[in-house]
């Protein structure tokens, strides 16, 4: 604990960590503590104006354990209300924000929300390894007027990033372990605000132009796989297909 000396506090509640870390008056407790029932924050960490690549706050560590729970970084909240009963507006374990301020324009890149990366630089070989992509939210009510895409939930995949071997790469996978019967894969609430169930840039993949069907032309076939096994589903170009 050789490097408690460079740690000083002032009579105003404020800490200087050698010279480059101070942190405010609403500080009262040690950097390390166990504390319950307070009403204050522990710890503080706000930046303005950061240009750095790295922003206000990074952790970074090695595991060395080859076996058990592996957590990079992991945030617990137990929901305690006074009286056992609360109604708060929203309840989050963690919650990352990215926000452009107003009066600020973003014409290019990417903006993430929360942004999950697993960086695959070893070897997954294992028959029940499973990989998860990225998580994100959309809010706020500021004007928009041109983007690319915007997506409440999007999983990307980098270029050259190799396909396994044996198993599945996929952008959306429902996985359980479990033996609950779930009721949908996918269910879209206020449907109405909906405009396409699902969109395609172009023919190609799993989109096949001007498919014969029982000598009944369709504008489109998709193709699903079911047991390992092609199947296809016509798509017609309007609705009066079965007039």
């Amino acid at each position: 604990m050789q490097n408690l000396t460079q740690i000083s506090q002032s009579s105003a509640g404020n800490i200087t960590i050698g010279k480059k870390l101070s942190v405010g008056g609403q500080l009262i407790s040690q950097l390390y503590h166990n504390l319950s029932d307070q009403s204050y924050t522990v710890l503080k960490i706000h930046n303005h104006d950061t240009t750095a690549e790295i922003g206000g706050l990074e952790t970074k560590g090695d595991f060395k354990n080859a076996t058990g729970l592996c957590l990079g970084q992991a945030n617990y909240w137990s929901y305690e209300p006074t009286g056992g009963t609360g109604t708060p507006t929203t309840l989050s374990a963690s919650e990352n924000v990215v926000a452009v301020d107003t009066g600020m324009t973003m014409t290019a890149g990417n903006m993430y929300s929360v942004s999950g990366h697993a960086q695959l630089h070893g070897t997954m070989n294992g028959a029940t390894v499973n990989v998860a992509g990225v998580i994100g939210v959309l809010s706020g009510e500021g004007a928009n007027t041109q983007v690319l895409h915007m997506a409440g939930v999007q999983s990307a995949v980098s270029a050259g990033f190799v396909n396994p071997t044996t198993g599945t790469l996929s952008h959306f996978l429902a996985n359980s372990t479990g033996t609950t019967v779930r009721d949908n894969l996918i269910c879209a609430l206020q449907s109405q605000y909906i405009t396409n169930f699902v969109s395609f840039d172009a023919a190609g993949g799993c989109v096949f132009v001007n498919v014969a069907i029982t000598a009944v032309n369709t504008s489109h076939a998709l193709r699903i796989l079911i047991g390992g096994v092609d199947h296809y589903i016509p798509v017609f170009s309007d609705l009066s297909w079965g007039a």
